[in-house]
């Protein structure tokens, strides 16, 4: 209980700086890693509904899609919302720069994430990330929440979504999305699930 409760205290403040550098940018790039599974889609998928919620223009980065996302990406995609707002290497190093807050969720390595040329063109980093700390990781980020006990990246990014201050009301998917990636890290809750699992679980549920 301890350690929960100190956690949640550190979620609620990364969820209010992530705020304010969002409020501060002028555009939002969201990033996962390289052949991006549902994790890091449905995290990216999270962090755009926080950025769209302070009504800034948000972008989710995917230049090659891992197996078995195509299908998710199709399905978001009908949605018209998705459509112009999932983009490709090009597009993404196009609207990237100064003014920009970049946000690289499921890894904190350069190398490993999807498009690397964005860290050096935009302005500010964030990094949402359960992987153990390893070398070639991103040196310049303003704020990092990097908890290696949490399942999954999108139980991170649920927990900012739940202790932010605004009321951030996720679309059915997005909160499939969170859901199908917190059920991929932790094989069904098998793996890796602790109490704040379980806890990110049930609010997605409640979401749709």
């Amino acid at each position: 209980p301890e350690l929960e409760k100190r956690t949640k205290v550190k979620a609620r403040t990364v969820s209010q700086a992530l705020e304010e550098l969002i409020n501060g940018a002028s555009n939002v790039i969201i990033m996962g890693h390289t052949n991006s599974d549902i994790d890091s889609l449905g995290s990216s998928l999270g962090i755009y509904r926080f950025a769209k919620t302070l009504e800034k223009p948000a972008y989710i980065v995917n230049s090659n899609a891992g197996i078995g996302l195509e299908n998710f990406i199709e399905y978001a995609k009908r949605d018209e919302e998705y459509a112009s707002v999932i983009i490709g290497k090009e597009d993404a190093i196009e609207i990237t720069n100064s003014n920009s807050l970049l946000v690289i969720v499921d890894t904190h390595k350069r190398s490993y994430s999807d498009v690397p040329e964005l860290v050096d063109l935009a302005g500010k980093i964030v990094i949402v990330d359960h992987h153990r700390m390893s070398t070639d990781y991103i040196d310049n980020a303003v704020l990092t929440f990097q908890e290696v006990y949490a399942s999954s990246a999108a139980e991170l990014v649920t927990e900012l979504i739940v202790y932010s201050d605004k009321n951030i009301k996720l679309s059915n998917v997005e909160a499939e999305g969170l859901y199908a990636g917190i059920m991929m890290d932790t094989k069904n809750f098998t793996f890796k699930t602790g109490v704040r699992t379980f806890e990110a679980a049930a609010y997605l549920r409640r979401c749709g």
